[in-house]
């Protein structure tokens, strides 16, 4: 008999995925996991009829493939709405199940777990579910449109995040809530955080300050001779940098001709390391003998007459080096 087996770190379960003619295979998981398995095998299944009467619904409906375009997209329209009908409500849920204290009673830990658990997700989604829930019991007009579907989760999770810097939020509900309709979360989120600098008239100057603070530079060389530039600008320094650098991290290819705005001859044009490049960069012709490359630094060109890297300017330039193949 031959027997397969997955292990992941600290395994305490194990399961048998399946079993044939002389093959058994066994996955074991991590303890975390195997508890919440137990959990929701213990969880009750207990729920209202509708539920079975939806599902049904469900599976009678059409295949895709048998619509044709303007009913897909409706259908998706429709689809995406009663998502969020049912997201609404699964946030309800979350949020009734933290105010009675749910977990405790069916010795689940904390809410999120039993919410993790009861919908298959991480504890994090499922923390992240309660606390929407309990978020938008204060928020009235957002769990009205949410609930029918006006809105998405997105859009909730959005509103959530930023609403606490707005100190007249509540007077403007109803106005952020008709934009989001309109609007993709990104925009919103963006349009939230434009209005909660409004409101704090210093808060540009605070991340300002944050930005500055948080400035860090590094310069490494690698292995194999490379440098890595890492770090963290303030937006001015930061577009100083990038305007320094700009000509002279331009890529070049085999074909490429010389840079722009390189007509002074560099001290390349004067010396260049045996062995260090091999013509695959700035794109070196092959001379007379196709054994050997003659390599010309960026803003001279080759000279096959002379077998020199001609530069402009340069009434002397040094011969090409002929270590390169």
């Amino acid at each position: 008999m031959v027997v397969w087996w997955w292990c992941l770190s600290y395994p305490v379960g194990r399961f048998v995925l399946f079993e044939s003619v002389g093959v058994v295979v066994v996955f074991e998981v991590s303890r975390q996991v195997a508890r919440r398995l137990s959990l929701a095998a213990e969880l009750p299944a207990e729920h209202p009829a509708v539920f079975d009467e939806i599902g049904g619904l469900v599976d009678g409906l059409p295949d895709p493939q048998w619509l044709c375009a303007e009913q897909r997209a409706g259908s998706m329209a429709v689809a995406a709405r009663l998502r969020d009908r049912f997201d609404a409500y699964l946030a309800d849920l979350a949020a009734a199940a933290d105010e009675h204290a749910d977990a405790r009673v069916l010795h689940a830990g904390s809410t999120g777990m039993l919410v993790a658990v009861a919908t298959g997700a991480n504890p994090q989604t499922g923390s992240g579910l309660v606390a929407r829930g309990n978020a938008l019991q204060h928020l009235p007009v957002v769990h009205a449109a949410f609930r029918a579907g006006r809105i998405s989760a997105a859009h909730v999770g959005v509103i959530t995040a930023e609403s606490p810097r707005i100190p007249t939020f509540a007077d403007l509900e109803a106005e952020v809530v008709t934009i989001a309709e309109q609007v993709e979360p990104a925009e919103l989120r963006r349009f939230l955080r434009l209005l909660a600098d409004q409101c704090r008239p210093q808060a540009r100057d605070d991340q300002a300050q944050a930005l500055h603070a948080k400035r860090s530079l590094s310069l490494s060389e690698t292995p194999d001779g490379m440098f890595r530039l890492d770090g963290y600008l303030d937006p001015v320094a930061g577009a100083n940098l990038r305007d320094a650098l700009a000509p002279l991290m331009a890529r070049t290819g085999r074909d490429d001709p010389a840079p722009p705005n390189s007509a002074a001859p560099t001290r390349w044009a004067t010396w260049w390391p045996r062995g260090r490049r091999t013509g695959t960069r700035w794109g070196c012709p092959r001379s007379a003998c196709s054994s050997i490359w003659k390599i010309c630094p960026p803003g001279t060109t080759p000279n096959s007459t002379t077998s020199r890297c001609w530069a402009p300017g340069c009434p002397t330039c040094s011969p090409a080096p002929r270590s390169c193949r």
